[in-house]
């Protein structure tokens, strides 16, 4: 997850320094659909808090397959609930059945 980040952070924030980020901490591990995320947090160099979404999709037909596994980073102004993170960068998802477990 350092890397992804770090490789974010370069990408998006290239007026800033490169920093590094602190320990990662598991948030919360939700299901939604036939996909499970975890949430976790982290600090970076400049103190500030991320919020990193790992994403599980559902595996695909072909029984040898591993299912899809992805990223997303985002530095929020506000402490959002883990479940909130979920609705208000996958409305998407969200939209298909309205709810969350």
């Amino acid at each position: 997850m350092s890397d992804y980040m770090t490789n974010c952070h370069y990408k998006y924030s290239v007026d800033e320094e490169p920093t590094s980020y602190g320990e990662f901490r598991l948030r919360e591990k939700l299901f939604f659909l036939n996909r499970e995320f975890w949430v976790w947090s982290c600090k970076d160099g400049f103190g500030r808090t991320w919020d990193v979404v790992v994403g599980r999709d559902e595996p695909s037909f072909h029984p040898d397959s591993q299912p899809p596994i992805w990223m997303f980073g985002a530095l929020h102004e506000k402490r959002y609930d883990p479940r909130e993170i979920i609705v208000n960068e996958f409305p998407e998802l969200i939209h298909e059945t309205g709810k969350i477990n």
